[in-house]
């Protein structure tokens, strides 16, 4: 056991549309499977994998080729030792050097050309602090002899190194690396590089921004020259015959220059600069390299990168130029006078080019990975492919090598993305290798015919003769299509679409067929740049001719795992924010979409023996059955795994890992996984607190670093579960009769890609899968029956897919959300709660934006109107009906009619509410929000005491719970906890605010005839003052809003009026006490209030808002009693959409002229003559602005508006056409939030930078 500290709680969910299949099924739980890895087979470079090589160094006299790589964070950086005389990888040394999240970047390498030493820079040249630092090797036995930070560039000398950082220059004995001269260098954002002319005496370093060649006497490194350019010099060649230097300048748009220079630095006379841009190849990414007396210089695009040769020291050109594919290094063996080009992806390659013939004799990878594996039952092999085109051929039950072929398959240069797929025609004792070009195996002897005209991606037919060819293209360039192959001939027979034109064809780019049905799916690109791109998918029944049968449209899918027994697919769709599995079926030639799962996906196989899927995502192999419901997963070594293939007979799955690993994977057999270390899971930034709960046998849970402990005393902890996987914990549930059942129910999370519903039967000791119906797998909102011991009923819901019910204890789930939403877009629960009585009354209540309530379980549903939160029970519901609903409302009648009671609430979101032990006698009700404040109410929830002193120093409450003696026991964020009574604690009634009031963003403010200010914001509620401001109180206000409602008030005729969200309070006592208006319709949010001038009269309020509708305009004529819909803003067609009506405004004069005006959020203004009754539009193309104000002046002659972004206008004319005043107020602002006439007329304008006046 042991003790937690500083841990975080954490459940978020993102929106995405799903479906409504409408699906019933079996009540049976389902069997665990569980897979578990049977080997790892290695397939990379034998000497080892040098991934993500960046820089090379030529060492002639050894013959050798030195490759600086990034590595990985494992071992750090390594280097690659190449033999030139056998073209093989002999060594790979590792440094040992993991950065804190990827290894530093290789900076330099170079070979000692004085001594057996090997000099590799690492570094970041990009930081503020580059953490450079140089190893010194030895080449003899490729070791590192010693470390030097602070080196960003170094030249070997005969006597000396020369070692320089940004700010330094300086020069060290080679053995000891003692220095022996230093100078300051003016700071520079790295230099590099370095060269020295030893005969002369000279060293050369090239310094950047601004860019200049600094020349140094090598002995006492005093500067000698300086040469500035004009651009940015980056790549320099030193001829040692001549001594003269080239420096390659990179001058941009499209041009690049390479200059001569003497040993002095001087230009030399006559010498014409080699403009790059000139040559007919388009200019880019420029190389430069030289060996003995020839230059080297690239540039050109990737696949036609044009190398050039330069006799040296005249720079005349040499003939024979020839392209190949654009490198990232160059260097020359001046030996052999071969050319060496690197390229750094992560297995290089290393290309050996002879520049006398132009052509390439060799492609070396620097690491290997597996491209494909094929199982082969009947023969007893197992074939892999790996990228450079080696087809291992392995016996299937020990997998010993049969044999090695070279199939002249590569990867590099032309078959990139998922070329390299194999497939298998018994039949013809064929072995398919698709890329450019086709290649085909003859499984008896293993030999291989390569087709040069044809290219691209295969689907084969086993069973018949056609082989589906999908070449590459140029989507809306030239038609893309699919052609239908006779696999006798190996000729084209015909093709999937017809001819049309390329900008209105479908850009297929691979398919798949189900053999056994004819069924071929077609992956198209939709062909749209940038974020909205992706692929749909086509179905074609090819039976006979090809014939369409199904189109879907949305984008983004994966490859289809195919149940050809069901003729069903399916396929991953990955979106932005999580992932889906689709399951299609075809049934007489017509395609349905018959299952999703959200929450799933990645890498899909189907295992035809068993009807699962596996499916491979991260780290985690997770297993499905037929109806998507998870039966188990495991977690793999690493999150870079393949899922290639699945041999069905032998039960192996076959995942290609990082680099030159594939993992053999046996379908079931595994173990329940012990829960990984709590450092081990990545805390999420949007982690809510953490959260406790009390079993009923005083069991202590408590979720924390989103990991899920159990404690029996609240000091020591254990890390719950076996079986339950590490990602982050969002719920957790526990059974009434925990003593007897020891049930538990988890719901966990991973970003939309993997959550997962897990139950446990022994107290968290071990748990399983509880998810066979439901369409999400994030479950982050649980609740139990009460009685649950007779009935098995749990509740679950998820963001996505809202509400769930189970009726045999977790084993199968039924969904609800289409019960009570209209709009399938969004069906989220943020909180559930049952009945204690729910056996008898059947009564469940759920959060979304409403509270929501259903007397019969969940099959009906009715709108309470109220805000949705945190919802709980009275423990004497039977008797009482007590509901409280986050503290802020509180229903009598079992959640049928709510009444505010948030008098001295802080207005935070609750985060727990519990009630007292003894609830029945003393009423006290316990709530903790998520800013930590604890707070008790002593009259039911009728009115709140805040806790107004630490519990310990610097202690701050984020999750407690009530133990059975009515101690609270209060945790902080820190793990340390705090074990109270009530009664000793100290609580404050009522909340005066002082110099606090400034922290809030006060959203309205009215003056009372008795010298009280109001103050509305949407959490506080509404302040009162009757000392000029000096101190404020929340007093009986009982109203509390979340952060993105608008608190607002309206004041008149000695009534005051408060809105906040969808409720409204009415005042007659200048806000002392106040009266909750039950009348508003449900789903109105008010955004806008006014009363009007003959409000004793007339009784007459106009609330502005948002509703379902859009934007709308309620009305009472009975001061708030009774409220009827006067506009919405499907009333004209302009302003179908609008959304919210900012403001209203009442003519001075409108007990006679019944004028009244609506500004609507981007929509423009509205005009009503009878009162608010009936509206009709005025400025129709007034949609670019949103009114923060709107007044009319008080001879009723001229209506004024502020909006958004500073604007100030004015009508004469009742709206019909506006001047704009904005250019009269000095200073730029954003906010025009108020306006105001005084009794003299002077107009006032409120702004987020001060308040001006109208002269």
């Amino acid at each position: 056991m042991m003790p937690i500290r500083g841990l975080f709680v954490g459940s978020f969910l993102l929106i995405a549309l799903l479906v409504d299949v409408g699906i019933c099924y079996a009540k049976d739980p389902s069997p665990v499977q569980i897979p578990r890895i049977l080997q790892s087979l290695e397939f990379g470079v034998p000497a080892g994998d040098g991934l993500y090589p960046a820089r090379i160094a030529v060492d002639s006299d050894r013959q050798r080729i030195y490759l600086f790589n990034q590595g990985n964070n494992k071992e750090g950086n390594t280097i690659s030792v190449f033999d030139l005389r056998t073209r093989e990888f002999v060594a790979l040394v590792v440094l040992n050097n993991p950065g804190e999240y990827v290894p530093l970047t290789p900076l330099d390498i170079k070979v000692d050309p004085y001594r057996p030493r090997l000099y590799a820079i690492t570094g970041d040249p990009y930081a503020e602090n580059t953490e450079a630092e140089m190893f010194v090797l030895d080449v003899n036995t490729l070791t590192v002899v010693k470390r030097v930070s602070g080196v960003e560039v170094m030249e070997p000398g005969p006597d000396l190194l020369y070692l320089a950082s940004d700010v330094q220059l300086w020069s060290v004995e080679p053995e000891h690396l003692t220095t022996q001269k230093a100078v300051e260098l003016s700071y520079r954002k790295f230099n590099a590089p370095m060269l020295l002319n030893a005969p002369l005496g000279r060293l050369y370093l090239l310094r950047s921004n601004p860019s200049e060649l600094i020349v140094f006497d090598s002995t006492d490194l005093r500067q000698l020259a300086t040469v500035s350019f004009t651009a940015h010099a980056e790549q320099m060649v030193l001829h040692q015959e001549s001594g003269q230097l080239f420096v390659l300048e990179v001058i941009g748009e499209g041009r690049a220059v390479v200059h001569a220079f003497d040993p002095a630095g001087s230009p030399l006379p006559g010498s014409v600069p080699i403009d790059l841009s000139a040559d007919p190849y388009a200019y880019g990414y420029p190389l430069m390299t030289s060996g003995g007396n020839v230059l080297y210089l690239g540039s050109g695009p990737y696949d036609a990168y044009k190398i050039s040769s330069y006799r040296l020291p005249d720079l005349n050109l040499l003939p024979g130029a020839f392209t190949i594919r654009r490198p990232d290094k160059m260097v020359v063996d001046t030996k052999s006078g071969l050319l060496y080009a690197l390229h750094t992806s992560w297995f290089g390659p290393l290309v050996t080019i002879d520049p006398s013939q132009g052509t390439v004799i060799g492609i070396t990878y620097t690491a290997l990975s597996v491209r494909d594996v094929l199982p082969d039952p009947s023969a007893n092999r197992l074939y892999v492919l790996d990228d450079a085109g080696s087809l291992y051929v392995l016996d299937l039950k020990d997998y010993h090598q049969i044999n090695r072929i070279e199939t002249g398959f590569s990867v590099f240069p032309d078959n990139w993305g998922d070329y390299g797929q194999m497939s298998l025609d018994p039949q013809r004792h064929r072995l398919y290798i698709d890329g450019s070009p086709i290649r085909v195996v003859d499984t008896r002897d293993l030999s291989i015919t390569v087709y040069p005209d044809m290219a691209g991606q295969l689907a084969v037919d086993p069973r018949g003769n056609r082989i589906y060819l999908t070449p590459w293209c140029r989507c809306r360039m030239e038609q893309c299509n699919t052609l239908v192959v006779d696999a006798d001939t190996m000729k084209v027979t015909t093709q999937l679409f017809p001819p049309t034109d390329p900008l209105n064809a479908e850009c297929v780019t691979n398919t798949h067929l189900d053999p056994a049905n004819q069924l071929l799916y077609a992956s198209i690109s939709n062909g749209v740049p940038g974020s909205n791109s992706g692929s749909y998918f086509l179905i074609f029944g090819v039976r006979n001719a090809p014939r369409l049968l199904y189109r879907y449209q949305d984008i983004s899918f994966g490859s289809p795992a195919i149940d050809p027994s069901h003729r069903r697919a399916y396929m991953t769709r990955y979106r932005l924010d999580r992932s889906f599995i689709h399951q299609f079926e075809v049934r007489d030639s017509a395609v349905s979409e018959t299952r999703v799962l959200a929450g799933a996906g990645g890498y899909l196989v189907y295992d035809e023996e068993n009807g699962r899927i596996f499916s491979l995502s991260g780290d985690t192999l997770q297993v499905f059955d037929d109806a998507l419901t998870l039966l188990g997963e495991m977690l793999l070594p690493d999150r870079s795994y393949r899922l290639l293939d699945i041999d069905t007979v032998n039960q192996r799955l076959y995942l290609a890992g990082p680099y030159d690993e594939l993992l053999v994977v046996a379908t079931s057999g595994g173990d329940l996984a012990a829960p990984p270390p709590a450092s081990a899971v990545e805390v999420s930034s949007f982690a809510p607190l953490q959260q406790l709960l009390v079993a009923p046998d005083g069991t202590l849970f408590r979720i924390s670093g989103e990991r899920l402990y159990r404690s029996s005393d609240g000091q020591y902890w254990d890390l719950l579960g076996k079986g339950l996987p590490g990602r982050p914990v969002c719920a957790l549930a526990i059974s009434p009769n925990f003593a007897q059942d020891r049930t538990l129910f988890v719901g966990l999370y991973g970003y939309g890609r993997a959550g997962g519903l897990y139950r446990s039967k022994d107290g968290g000791d071990t748990w399983l899968p509880s998810m066979r119906g439901l369409t999400d797998t994030e479950i982050c909102r649980l609740a139990v029956s009460p009685t649950f011991k007779q009935d098995q009923i749990v509740f679950g819901a998820s963001y996505l897919r809202g509400l769930f019910r189970s009726d045999d204890g977790g084993d199968s789930w039924e969904w609800l959300a289409d019960r009570y939403a209209v709009e399938k877009t969004d069906l989220s629960v943020r909180h559930i709660a049952v009945s204690p009585n729910f056996a008898e009354d059947g009564i469940i209540l759920i959060a979304r934006d409403a509270v929501f309530r259903s007397s019969d379980g969940g099959t009906t549903w009715s709108d309470t109107g109220v805000p949705g939160g945190l919802l709980v029970f009275s423990p004497n519901f039977a008797s009482d009906r007590l509901v409280l609903n986050n503290g802020a409302w509180r229903s009598e009648d079992g959640g049928l009619t709510w009444q505010p009671s948030a008098r001295g609430l802080a207005g935070n979101e609750a985060l727990s509410i519990l009630f007292s032990p003894r609830f029945s006698q003393d009423h006290t009700v316990f709530r903790l929000d998520a800013q930590g404040v604890l707070q008790r109410s002593t009259d039911s929830g009728q009115s709140w005491q805040s806790l107004r002193e630490e519990l310990s120093p610097e202690f701050r409450p984020n999750a407690f719970v009530l133990l059975p003696d009515g101690a609270l026991f209060v945790m902080s964020l820190d793990g340390r906890s705090v074990v109270v009574s009530p009664d000793q604690l100290t609580w404050e009634t009522d909340t005066v605010w002082r110099e606090e009031i400034s922290q809030l963003d006060l959203q309205d403010i009215v003056a009372l005839p008795d010298g009280s200010l109001l103050v509305a914001n949407n959490t506080a509620g509404v302040l009162r003052s009757t000392d000029g401001g000096r101190t404020w109180s929340s007093g009986e206000f009982p109203l509390r809003g979340s952060p993105s409602d608008q608190a607002l008030l309206a004041a008149g005729n000695g009534t005051v009026f408060a809105a906040l969200g969808g409720a409204i309070e009415r005042s007659g006592d200048g806000g002392r006490t106040w009266q909750y208006l039950k009348s508003v319709p449900h789903g109105f949010e008010v955004t806008s209030l006014a009363i009007s001038p003959d409000y004793l009269k007339d009784g007459v309020i106009l609330a502005g808002g948002r509703s379902y509708l859009g934007a709308s305009i309620i009305r009472s004529a009975d001061r708030g009693e009774t409220w009827q819909v006067v506009f919405d803003a499907s009333q004209f067609e302009s302003t179908t959409g609008v959304m919210e009506v900012d403001a209203i405004a009442f003519s001075p004069d409108f007990a006679k002229s019944r004028a009244v005006f609506a500004w609507l959020e981007y929509g423009g203004l509205l005009v009503s003559n009878d009162g608010g009754c009936s509206w009709r539009l005025r400025s129709e193309d007034m949609t670019s602005y949103a009114a923060q104000s709107l007044i009319v002046s008080p001879d009723g002659r001229q209506l004024y508006l502020a909006a958004l972004y500073g604007y100030v206008l004015v009508s004469f004319d009742q709206g019909l056409s506006w001047n704009d005043l904005s250019s009269g107020i000095p200073d730029a602002r954003v906010w025009g939030s108020d306006l105001l006439f005084d009794d003299l007329g002077v107009l006032y304008l409120a702004t987020d930078v001060g308040v001006y006046r109208s002269r």
